[in-house]
């Protein structure tokens, strides 16, 4: 009963709003109509200035006015049946009409072809890779009868990506041109986990602002011409600097707020941290200048992954060039199945895990691919290079370089003491040896030496 009842007061609201529709649509008809009478009558009192001397304007033809109130489809299809019929008209009837309506009749109209380019497919296999975007759970969701993709990346990231993976010459707009409608950008509150941290938080705040736009006027006012991308503010000019001129207006406001942030938290008995996201709530000056300081963070973390695409593809095409050079790109293939470090006395473990190790080699002679498998489930850079470097041991002669500890800690001297190793990215090994027979080693030059032992 309630839902008849529910369904009847529904109807009678859509037909109260196109009644609503129908009176204000003939209330502007009428006014427009005013408003032509208006202009004929001032436009009559103008002196005759610059007129023709005849005292008679030539009436326009009927047939010129009938076809200018033609839609532009309609024109072309009587266009197309006048072509097909070009052997069975008159002759001077071609030239007629382009004379009389400036419709050229020997055009060879082509229908536009519904077959994609080179181009576009390679743009549409790239983005539909699991790599580059991930299907949406939820299968119902759909564009264009295709389930929707969430992309995992920048769209100016993954234009650099695609020139260099495909080494394929396009700018930006025509890679956004033939971007598939279905591969579509996820919201940051959407994720269960994050993918970056530097990427993710400053549009977290981003969204935040376009919240504020219903309850805060001087927020819809600041940045409501916007995109909703971050991204695409970031990576135009003009709207970096409108979003940079409405953020310092936003710090004179006083009010607070609520919102998400996500950070490193460490768990307890344990050294590890975890990526978690967690509520925070600021004033509206210290949220704008954390908002700020992120925003350069992504811009400078946004140019060094530009940078190393850009230094990625000369690379390859170094090596393609000279005999002497050779780029190897190497990556580990997902497994889904590992679990995180911290769960390494788990039931998981009982298990027999392996990891594909996958690569490519770039040269002039010749360019492949390799793969190799190892039980090594980590995918730091020091676990890649262990596996590849008796590779490369079996095809080339290693040098050890032996320096006096003088001639280190001269160059020690000169390395700026601002510059330090990051730790999780790669190892600078050193072993120092002294008279006494005494051997030490240290995993990073600005870390305390530590004694080793020798083994035959």
């Amino acid at each position: 009963m309630k839902k008849d009842l529910r369904k009847k007061e529904g109807h009678r609201r859509h037909r109260a709003n196109i009644n609503k529709l129908k009176h204000k649509n003939m209330r502007l008809r009428k006014r427009i109509f005013d408003l032509e009478q208006e202009v004929k009558q001032l436009t009559s009192s103008l002196p005759m200035i610059n007129k023709p001397s005849s005292p008679e304007t030539p009436t326009p033809s009927p047939t010129k006015v009938f076809i200018s109130t033609l839609s532009p489809a309609a024109k072309k299809r009587a266009t197309l049946r006048l072509i097909n019929e070009e052997e069975n008209l008159p002759r001077g009837t071609v030239s007629a009409v382009r004379q009389k309506f400036g419709i050229n009749l020997s055009n060879q109209y082509s229908p536009p072809s519904s077959t994609p380019s080179e181009l576009e497919e390679k743009i549409i296999n790239f983005k539909c890779r699991d790599d580059i975007s991930k299907l949406c759970p939820n299968k119902k969701k759909k564009i264009n009868h295709q389930q929707i993709r969430y992309r995992l990346n920048h769209l100016t990231v993954l234009h650099q990506q695609f020139k260099v993976e495909t080494k394929t010459n396009v700018d930006y707009h025509t890679f956004l041109r033939y971007v598939p409608s279905f591969v579509v950008k996820p919201k940051v509150d959407d994720w269960g986990t994050y993918l970056c941290i530097i990427c993710i938080n400053p549009q977290i705040k981003f969204d935040k602002l376009n919240q504020l736009k219903s309850t805060k006027p001087i927020t819809k006012q600041l940045v409501n011409s916007m995109p909703i991308d971050l991204n695409e503010v970031l990576n135009n000019q003009q709207s970096n600097k409108q979003l940079k001129d409405a953020l310092h207006e936003l710090k004179r406001e006083k009010f607070s707020l609520t919102y998400n942030e996500w950070q490193k938290v460490k768990i307890s008995g344990s050294s590890s941290t975890v990526s978690k996201k967690v509520p925070l709530v600021a004033s509206i000056e210290d949220f704008i200048e954390r908002f700020l300081l992120e925003i350069e963070n992504l811009k400078q973390h946004l140019q060094r992954v530009h940078q190393q695409f850009k230094a990625a593809k000369e690379a390859k095409v170094d090596a393609q060039q000279s005999l002497d050079t050779v780029t190897i790109q190497i990556d580990w293939a997902e497994n889904y199945n590992i679990r995180q470090a911290q769960e390494e006395k788990g039931a998981y473990y009982f298990e027999h895990h392996i990891s594909l190790h996958s690569g490519y080699v770039w040269s002039q002679p010749d360019a492949f691919s390799f793969c190799s498998m190892s039980d090594c489930t980590s995918h730091m850079a020091e676990a890649a290079w262990c596996n590849f470097v008796h590779e490369i041991e079996n095809s080339t002669s290693i040098k050890l370089f032996t320096y006096n500890q003088t001639d280190v800690d001269d160059m020690k001297q000169q390395i700026p003491r601002t510059l330090k190793t990051v730790n999780g990215t790669a190892e600078l090994h050193e072993i120092i040896a002294q008279a006494d027979r005494l051997i030490f080693g240290k995993k990073t030059s600005n870390q305390s030496q530590s004694p080793l032992t020798l083994r035959s």
